[in-house]
């Protein structure tokens, strides 16, 4: 009798034991790698934002994506020390519109993403209009304002030029914010003197001008 006893409470013990040793079934969960594209529709000549999660943390990922056209690319990337990484990815008109495909390789775990979709489309949507203001405006001469920028494509150049009273030209280059906006101060010296001084951008990242700003410099 006693040992049935003993051979009962050893068995209960070893039970016991294999329970408190097993691990955690979550402990051999993998996380896989994800492309994003946001947003996921965008305009021809417009850009969108690529970025990868759960992908080894200080390491490479492999970039690749293939546009309307069949034509593609390739590039590397670092990815952080939460493995993730992000960019700017551009669509140009050149390549077409449809479906175009992005996916990227983690070379530490040897694996792919799955396909991030974005749709490309034609034209240039109304809430994209360009708009340049000068505050003040009217100016006096010898004076500045300040040129602002709205609805350009986010983090991306500008290229802006403009023409004096006396005929004269001059241009700069601005870098639009998250946003699509960008400002900065111009100057009215009194040599190039007074009338209708003429501010025009040119957008890059959807090959478009915007309408002719007119800024009064008074004497």
């Amino acid at each position: 009798m006693r040992r049935v006893v003993l051979a009962l409470v050893v068995a209960v013990l070893s039970v016991f034991t294999t329970a408190q040793l097993a691990p955690a079934a979550t402990h051999a969960q993998t996380v896989n790698p994800i492309v994003a594209v946001t947003p996921s529709s965008v305009m021809a000549g417009a850009t969108a934002t690529v970025s990868g999660t759960g992908f080894t943390p200080n390491s490479y990922a492999y970039v690749y994506y293939q546009r309307p056209d069949g034509t593609y690319n390739a590039f590397f990337v670092n990815t952080s020390p939460t493995g993730t990484f992000s960019f700017s990815l551009g669509f140009e008109s050149a390549h077409g519109t449809g479906t175009e495909y992005v996916s990227a390789y983690d070379y530490s775990s040897a694996r792919w993403a799955p396909f991030a979709i974005v749709t490309v489309m034609s034209g240039v949507p109304p809430s994209l209009t360009l708009m340049l203001t000068a505050t003040p405006n009217p100016v006096r001469v010898g004076s500045s304002t300040v040129i602002s920028g709205t609805s350009f494509t986010p983090n991306q150049y500008v290229y802006v030029a403009w023409q004096r009273p006396d005929g004269t030209t001059n241009a700069t280059y601005a870098y639009t914010d998250a946003n699509g906006a960008f400002s900065f101060t111009l100057g009215f010296e009194p040599v190039h003197g007074c009338g209708a001084e003429t501010v025009q951008a040119y957008n890059y990242g959807t090959n478009a001008y915007s309408r002719a700003l007119v800024v009064t410099v008074n004497c």
